[in-house]
C-alpha cells in the first residue's frame, strides 16, 4: 500500500491517553484539532470514545495493554477486541510498547528481565519479539487495519540504542 492510500485525516499532531480502563476526555484530542490519539485499552472499554474521535476526524491507534508483554504472541481472544474497535471505524493498530527498555519484558526468579534485553540478542529477544509481530501484524491487515511497528523508547544506552534496535528489527 501507498502511504496516500491509508485511512487518516491528514493531521500528523496527537496525543497518548493514560492508559487502560480510564475515562477518555475527548476534547483533550478535539480542542487543540489532533489528528490522532494513541488509546492504550484493557478491552473494548474506549470503542465509544474511539467512534466519537472519529467522527471528529482524530484517528485512534490502538494497543490493548498487558503489563510486561515482552515478545509474547498475541492471545486470540484480541483479535475479538481488534476487530470491535475495526468495526467501530479504527483502522491503525499497535502491539508491543518499547521491547527495547527492561521494564517492558516478564522477570525472572531473580527480579531482572527474563531475557537479556538487548539488541544483539537475536535468539532469545529479537527473533521472537518480530516474529510474533509479523503473525499478529499479518491478522490485522486480513481484517483490513493497519499494523504499527512497534514504538521504540529514546535511549542512546548501547544495548539499548533506540536507533540500533530499529534497524536490527
Amino acid at each position: 500500500m501507498n502511504f496516500r492510500d491509508y485511512i487518516w485525516f491528514n493531521n500528523p499532531r496527537g496525543l497518548h491517553n493514560s492508559g487502560p480502563y480510564t475515562s477518555l476526555k475527548i476534547e483533550r484530542y478535539t480542542g487543540p484539532r489532533m489528528g490522532w490519539a494513541k488509546l492504550v485499552v484493557g478491552g473494548t472499554e474506549q470503542i465509544e470514545a474511539a467512534r466519537t474521535l472519529i467522527e471528529r476526524e482524530c484517528m485512534p491507534i490502538i494497543r490493548v495493554f498487558r503489563e510486561r508483554l515482552g515478545a509474547s504472541p498475541v492471545p486470540n481472544e484480541w483479535f475479538d477486541i481488534y476487530r470491535q474497535y475495526y468495526d467501530a471505524g479504527v483502522c491503525w493498530f499497535e502491539l508491543y510498547s518499547e521491547p527495547n527498555m527492561d521494564h517492558a519484558w516478564p522477570l525472572g526468579a531473580d527480579g531482572r528481565p527474563s531475557v537479556g534485553v538487548d539488541w544483539n540478542n537475536h535468539e532469545r529477544c529479537i527473533q521472537p519479539l518480530m516474529d510474533n509481530w509479523l503473525m499478529w501484524a499479518e491478522r490485522i491487515i486480513e481484517m483490513g487495519g493497519y499494523p504499527a511497528f512497534p514504538a521504540m523508547a529514546e535511549t542512546t544506552e548501547p544495548r539499548l540504542a533506540t536507533i540500533t534496535w530499529m534497524e536490527t528489527c
